[in-house]
Protein backbone atom coordinates (compact mmCIF):
# COMPACT_ATOMS: atom_id res chain seq x y z
CA UNK A 1 0.00 0.00 0.00
CA UNK A 2 1.57 3.58 -0.76
CA UNK A 3 0.11 6.23 1.08
CA UNK A 4 0.11 9.47 -1.38
CA UNK A 5 0.68 13.43 0.13
CA UNK A 6 -0.96 15.86 -2.06
CA UNK A 7 2.55 17.03 -3.70
CA UNK A 8 2.40 13.32 -5.36
CA UNK A 9 -1.03 14.15 -7.00
CA UNK A 10 0.38 17.63 -8.03
CA UNK A 11 3.47 15.89 -10.38
CA UNK A 12 1.45 12.99 -11.68
CA UNK A 13 -1.69 14.61 -12.71
CA UNK A 14 -0.25 18.67 -13.63
CA UNK A 15 3.27 18.10 -14.76
CA UNK A 16 3.73 14.41 -16.03
CA UNK A 17 0.46 13.41 -17.62
CA UNK A 18 0.77 11.02 -15.15
CA UNK A 19 -2.88 9.57 -14.62
CA UNK A 20 -1.55 6.52 -17.09
CA UNK A 21 1.21 6.12 -14.69
CA UNK A 22 -0.53 5.32 -11.34
CA UNK A 23 -3.07 3.70 -13.48
CA UNK A 24 -0.06 1.21 -14.79
CA UNK A 25 0.69 1.05 -10.79
CA UNK A 26 -2.45 -0.28 -9.83
CA UNK A 27 -2.37 -2.90 -12.46
CA UNK A 28 0.13 -3.96 -11.10
CA UNK A 29 -1.18 -4.94 -7.79
CA UNK A 30 0.15 -1.28 -6.16
CA UNK A 31 -2.79 -0.20 -3.87
CA UNK A 32 -2.74 3.55 -3.96
CA UNK A 33 -4.60 5.72 -1.15
CA UNK A 34 -4.80 9.20 -0.53
CA UNK A 35 -5.90 10.59 2.75
CA UNK A 36 -9.54 12.75 2.98
CA UNK A 37 -7.15 15.29 4.24
CA UNK A 38 -4.85 15.18 1.08
CA UNK A 39 -8.31 15.24 -1.11
CA UNK A 40 -9.15 18.04 0.47
CA UNK A 41 -6.01 19.86 -0.19
CA UNK A 42 -6.29 19.46 -4.00
CA UNK A 43 -8.34 23.16 -5.10
CA UNK A 44 -7.42 23.35 -8.26
CA UNK A 45 -10.94 22.16 -10.22
CA UNK A 46 -9.11 20.38 -13.31
CA UNK A 47 -6.84 18.27 -10.55
CA UNK A 48 -9.90 17.09 -8.67
CA UNK A 49 -12.06 16.13 -11.42
CA UNK A 50 -8.38 14.22 -12.76
CA UNK A 51 -8.68 12.57 -9.20
CA UNK A 52 -12.38 12.08 -8.96
CA UNK A 53 -12.04 10.36 -12.61
CA UNK A 54 -9.16 7.95 -10.87
CA UNK A 55 -11.26 7.32 -7.86
CA UNK A 56 -14.13 6.44 -9.37
CA UNK A 57 -12.36 3.56 -11.61
CA UNK A 58 -10.36 2.09 -8.84
CA UNK A 59 -6.75 3.34 -9.75
CA UNK A 60 -7.02 5.81 -6.14
CA UNK A 61 -8.92 4.68 -3.35
CA UNK A 62 -9.60 7.53 -0.59
CA UNK A 63 -9.04 6.64 2.95
CA UNK A 64 -11.34 8.18 5.30
CA UNK A 65 -11.16 6.98 9.23
CA UNK A 66 -7.94 7.53 10.71
CA UNK A 67 -6.86 6.37 14.06
CA UNK A 68 -7.37 9.77 16.46
CA UNK A 69 -5.15 8.80 18.82
CA UNK A 70 -2.22 8.53 16.89
CA UNK A 71 -3.67 11.73 14.84
CA UNK A 72 -3.31 13.45 18.09
CA UNK A 73 0.29 12.13 18.87
CA UNK A 74 1.74 13.21 15.46
CA UNK A 75 0.21 16.70 15.75
CA UNK A 76 1.54 17.15 18.73
CA UNK A 77 5.01 16.39 17.60
CA UNK A 78 4.85 18.08 13.90
CA UNK A 79 1.90 20.57 13.77
CA UNK A 80 3.72 23.66 13.67
CA UNK A 81 5.78 21.66 10.46
CA UNK A 82 3.48 19.78 8.70
CA UNK A 83 0.15 20.35 6.83
CA UNK A 84 -3.09 18.13 7.42
CA UNK A 85 -2.55 16.27 4.35
CA UNK A 86 1.41 14.70 5.86
CA UNK A 87 -0.36 14.62 9.04
CA UNK A 88 -2.85 12.24 7.50
CA UNK A 89 -0.14 10.20 5.41
CA UNK A 90 2.27 9.60 8.92
CA UNK A 91 -0.75 8.87 10.93
CA UNK A 92 -2.19 6.04 8.10
CA UNK A 93 1.71 5.15 7.89
CA UNK A 94 2.03 4.41 11.60
CA UNK A 95 -2.39 2.99 11.89
CA UNK A 96 -0.58 0.68 9.41
CA UNK A 97 2.65 -0.39 11.33
CA UNK A 98 1.06 -1.49 14.47
CA UNK A 99 -0.91 -3.86 12.14
CA UNK A 100 2.16 -5.04 10.70
CA UNK A 101 1.27 -4.43 7.18
CA UNK A 102 3.50 -3.39 4.75
CA UNK A 103 2.61 0.49 3.28
CA UNK A 104 5.02 3.26 2.25
CA UNK A 105 4.29 7.20 2.91
CA UNK A 106 5.02 8.50 -0.12
CA UNK A 107 5.64 12.02 0.40
CA UNK A 108 7.85 14.29 -1.57
CA UNK A 109 8.72 17.49 0.71
CA UNK A 110 11.91 17.25 2.51
CA UNK A 111 10.09 18.15 6.30
CA UNK A 112 7.44 15.79 5.72
CA UNK A 113 10.11 12.98 4.75
CA UNK A 114 12.56 13.99 7.35
CA UNK A 115 9.25 13.21 9.91
CA UNK A 116 8.43 10.27 8.30
CA UNK A 117 12.15 8.78 9.07
CA UNK A 118 11.77 9.96 12.79
CA UNK A 119 8.58 8.13 12.91
CA UNK A 120 10.64 5.06 11.68
CA UNK A 121 7.47 4.52 8.51
CA UNK A 122 8.86 3.14 5.15
CA UNK A 123 8.75 6.10 2.89
CA UNK A 124 9.22 6.54 -0.52
CA UNK A 125 8.16 9.87 -2.88
CA UNK A 126 6.94 10.73 -6.41
CA UNK A 127 10.65 9.08 -7.97
CA UNK A 128 9.95 6.07 -6.29
CA UNK A 129 6.89 4.97 -7.80
CA UNK A 130 8.00 5.94 -11.61
CA UNK A 131 10.77 3.92 -10.13
CA UNK A 132 8.53 0.94 -10.06
CA UNK A 133 7.15 0.60 -13.05
CA UNK A 134 11.28 0.77 -14.69
CA UNK A 135 12.13 -1.76 -12.68
CA UNK A 136 9.16 -3.61 -13.61
CA UNK A 137 10.36 -2.92 -17.23
CA UNK A 138 6.84 -1.27 -17.83
CA UNK A 139 8.76 2.16 -18.90
CA UNK A 140 11.46 1.89 -21.51
CA UNK A 141 14.13 4.15 -21.69
CA UNK A 142 13.00 6.43 -24.22
CA UNK A 143 9.72 7.14 -21.99
CA UNK A 144 11.44 7.43 -19.25
CA UNK A 145 13.59 9.89 -20.38
CA UNK A 146 10.56 11.95 -21.60
CA UNK A 147 9.22 11.87 -17.95
CA UNK A 148 12.51 12.95 -16.24
CA UNK A 149 12.40 15.76 -18.94
CA UNK A 150 8.85 16.45 -17.62
CA UNK A 151 9.72 16.82 -14.23
CA UNK A 152 13.04 19.00 -14.78
CA UNK A 153 10.59 21.44 -16.44
CA UNK A 154 7.87 21.29 -13.93
CA UNK A 155 7.64 23.41 -10.60
CA UNK A 156 8.85 19.88 -8.33
CA UNK A 157 12.09 20.47 -6.74
CA UNK A 158 14.76 17.73 -6.63
CA UNK A 159 18.27 16.84 -7.55
CA UNK A 160 19.08 16.35 -10.97
CA UNK A 161 20.99 13.44 -9.82
CA UNK A 162 18.88 11.59 -8.60
CA UNK A 163 16.81 11.89 -11.68
CA UNK A 164 19.97 10.79 -13.97
CA UNK A 165 20.38 7.93 -11.43
CA UNK A 166 17.27 6.54 -12.19
CA UNK A 167 17.42 7.15 -15.98
CA UNK A 168 21.30 5.41 -16.00
CA UNK A 169 20.52 3.00 -12.93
Amino acid sequence: MRILDSSVIILFLNNIEGEKYLSMLSEIGEVLVIPESVYKEILDESTKSKLDFLISNSVLERAEKLNNEDKKMIENRFLVTLGKGEINVLTWGKTLQKEGKKFWCVIDERIGRDATRKMGLSLTGSIGLIKILKERKILKRDKLKAILEDIKKSPFRIDEKILEDLLNE
